[in-house]
């Protein structure tokens, strides 16, 4: 009769065990994929905030650099997210280079979503190929647009520091003649 209880006990206490089991299994999934979203958040509101704060203000790689350093400090990013980076860095200067806004690509930034298949972000490449699509360009000619940006704001950015050298030389020289 003992044995009959041990093992009715032993059933019960294996299929409670499995049913724990795939409940915590359950939880360490959705946790694994909060996890992934909130990852992917914070690359997409950092490429935003670094790329779209100063856009015509800093020269690209400075602005990329910054970014790569403030992206690689969360927790959970790591050396394999570097193509979800780049993908970012791409897409969000691709946004603005068509002529999004700042709520427009936030709003992206928000609903996107990392295409492991595709290895995209999936609202943000739709966005740039359906308005690139409107105005009739292609992706190299997006491409080019994102070229230009960059190269205004490292013109710019040479300008700023000619004015400047400008301004102490005449400061320095000035110096000289009241001493």
């Amino acid at each position: 009769m003992f044995c009959a209880y041990f093992f009715i006990f032993m059933a019960l206490f294996l299929s409670a065990n499995v049913a724990i089991g795939s409940v915590l299994a359950g939880k360490k999934v959705e946790a694994i994929v909060f996890e992934a979203k909130i990852k992917t958040a914070v690359i997409l509101e950092e490429a935003q905030a670094y790329l779209g704060a100063n856009l015509l203000y800093k020269d690209n790689d400075t602005r990329v650099g910054q970014y790569f350093k403030s992206i690689k400090e969360y927790p959970g990013v790591k050396n394999a997210d570097t193509d979800k980076i780049l993908e970012a860095i791409l897409n969000v200067k691709r946004l603005y280079a068509l002529g999004l806004s700042d709520e427009e690509i936030a709003k992206l930034v928000a609903e996107s979503e990392w295409d492991e298949e595709n290895v995209v972000y999936d609202q943000m490449t739709a966005k740039v190929q359906s308005v690139a699509g409107e105005k009739g360009l292609e992706m190299e000619d997006v491409d080019n647009l994102v070229l230009e940006q960059d190269l205004k704001a490292a013109i710019y950015t040479e300008k700023v520091k000619m004015i400047a050298q400008e301004e102490i030389q005449k400061a320095a020289s000035g110096l000289y003649l009241i001493l």
